[in-house]
């Protein structure tokens, strides 16, 4: 006699949900059970493995280390029987669903948001539900299942996360001529560059630190800063009203007038980039579905022939 005959399989899958989201009643909304439903599933399922597979501390359900194991087993199980349905049914043109995806907010909206919407013209039963944030915010999203994928640059990895690079971001070291004119001719090299005020990404400047060291080979460089801020489109009008200099995506850029864009000068010559690496990160034994993976796998064909950005001279 298999281990399988004293199982019920729906079980498996409650238990599956409770353990991804970490919460009875969370994994009862999702499942469309009452919250003592699922809770009497993985009950039964305890009993029929004679294993305890939650702990419950203060009111939470805590995963001993056997239930991680089966989970992991259960989530890799779902997800070669889901293909599997596919191909039978044949259904594999029919779309289906909703997507949750995050993503940086200037690159989500400049470069991400017009290619998924494009996506959904073509599959009108899909829905998409975008989330914008930092890239600590995208990794734990992605970790904890609230999220099917998401985009992070490249100097925000998590390593537990499978990790695709699927473009990467031009940046330019970018100062109002305005400004720029207060010391003089702009020269190429870090005397001139350490006269000037910055405005910052964080604090440390990690991003200005890195470009400093692939572009003029410069190690554990020094900064006056004068502001920071979390997001590109902040930098920038802060660059625009005078206040100092930063690094911008190119992308950003391209959505700017004409009367504007003339309001900036490069700091550095424009043959020569600091690249930054975007990458889509999934939870590799998450089971994802048709349309989300239609979705990983349009989005990574058309960042891979996205046209380059025109930077500032």
């Amino acid at each position: 006699m298999l281990l399988m005959d004293k199982l019920n399989l729906n079980h498996l899958r409650v238990f599956e949900s409770v353990h991804r989201l970490l919460s009875m009643t969370k994994a009862a909304k999702e499942l469309h059970l009452t919250q003592s439903g699922v809770s009497q599933h993985v009950k039964a399922l305890e009993e029929s493995l004679d294993l305890v597979l939650f702990n419950r501390v203060n009111h939470k359900v805590v995963p001993t280390a056997v239930a991680n194991t089966l989970a992991d087993k259960c989530r890799l199980g779902f997800s070669e029987l889901e293909k599997t349905l596919w191909i039978l049914t044949k259904q594999e043109n029919e779309l289906v669903g909703r997507i949750k995806v995050s993503m940086p907010d200037e690159f989500g909206h400049n470069v991400l948001v017009p290619m998924i919407g494009d996506f959904l013209k073509s599959y009108p039963e899909v829905q998409c539900e975008l989330h914008f944030g930092m890239a600590d915010d995208v990794n734990s999203g992605v970790k904890s299942g609230l999220f099917d994928f998401g985009f992070v640059d490249g100097y925000s990895v998590d390593k537990t996360l499978k990790v695709t690079k699927v473009t990467e971001e031009n940046f330019q070291l970018l100062a109002s001529k305005k400004y720029a004119e207060k010391y003089g001719k702009i020269k190429n090299n870090f005397d001139y560059l350490s006269e000037l005020e910055y405005i910052a990404y964080l604090p440390g400047e990690p991003v200005l630190k890195m470009w400093a060291t692939e572009m003029l080979s410069i190690k554990d460089p020094r900064f006056q800063v004068k502001a920071y801020c979390k997001t590109p489109s902040s930098i920038l009008k802060l660059i625009l009203n005078d206040n100092g200099v930063g690094i911008l995506p190119i992308h950003i850029l391209n959505t700017l007038s004409k009367t504007l864009r003339n309001k900036l000068v490069s700091l550095h010559s424009s043959k020569k980039m600091f690249r930054n690496p975007v990458s889509m990160v999934i939870l590799p034994i998450r089971s994802q579905s048709r349309p989300a993976a239609a979705l990983e796998e349009y989005l990574i064909e058309r960042l891979a022939c996205r046209p380059p950005s025109t930077p500032i001279d």
